[in-house]
């Protein structure tokens, strides 16, 4: 862009014995030059940081997978254990049941006797 706009604008500067017109360009040629060069090495940084992103994303996706899985195994072994501390309970419940069942009807056939005793 710049090139264009050099060379359709003359150049308006007092004759000073050499053609600063050259110069003046060679030095946009510079600037353009280091500006480009600038420019390429930003690029190749962006680059190499989203294929380091892509990276990670890869593999933190990869751990969050093995994650859900390993809950889901988790979750698995305490619904199991759930279950069976319900049947546990379950089953302590109704022993102890038969056992104050088993002491009522024994304190009850003792009353009986000593009410017929007395």
């Amino acid at each position: 862009m710049r090139r264009a706009q050099q060379s359709t604008q003359p150049q308006h500067q007092p004759y000073s014995g050499y053609t600063s017109t050259t110069t003046n360009q060679e030095q946009v040629e510079q600037e353009n030059d280091n500006l480009t060069n600038q420019l390429r090495s930003k690029v190749s940084e962006l680059k190499h940081l989203s294929i380091n992103i892509g990276t990670e994303i890869r593999d933190q996706n990869g751990m969050l997978g093995n994650m859900q899985s390993d809950f889901d195994k988790s979750e698995a072994v305490l619904r199991a254990s759930m279950a069976k501390l319900v049947h546990i309970s379950k089953t302590v419940w109704s022993s102890n049941k038969l056992l104050v069942n088993l002491l009522l009807f024994a304190l009850l056939v003792f009353l009986i006797i000593w009410l017929l005793y007395r």
